[in-house]
């Protein structure tokens, strides 16, 4: 996962200290649906979405993401607390916290990556 695009009304750094430590290009988008529109262009390996703050308004924008049907996979970062609120895994593909250590941020990544293929290979989404 070379570039990602986090769909946020704060920082990157804010929602994800870990990305720091992560060797990857991001691209913040405000956590809007007319945010949609920009992926195309801005062609994320993965677009992270960030729920810690308002997780019915990002749960909701999830939704639009997944009827998009882009073959980008999702990645929604949750406090703990909030796991249970909404069935994420009915609209992301991946799940992280806001404290996750970066290994782990890695390794989520990596797995992403193999179940989806490097963007622009020959994969079939």
């Amino acid at each position: 996962m070379d570039r990602l695009v986090i769909l946020s009304d704060r920082s990157p750094h804010a929602v994800l200290p870990a990305l720091v430590a992560v060797a990857v290009d991001v691209k913040a988008e405000p956590l809007s649906t007319g945010s949609l529109a920009h992926l195309p262009d801005l062609a994320p390996h993965a677009v992270l979405v960030d729920a810690c703050e308002n997780p019915p308004h990002a749960f909701a924008v999830l939704e639009a993401l997944a009827g998009a049907t882009t073959g980008v996979p999702t990645v929604v970062v949750v406090e703990r607390e909030h796991l249970e609120r909404h069935p994420w895994a009915e609209v992301a593909d991946e799940v992280l916290t806001p404290g996750a250590p970066p290994a782990e941020v890695r390794l989520r990544f990596a797995l992403l990556a193999r179940r989806f293929g490097e963007p622009g290979g020959a994969a079939i989404r």
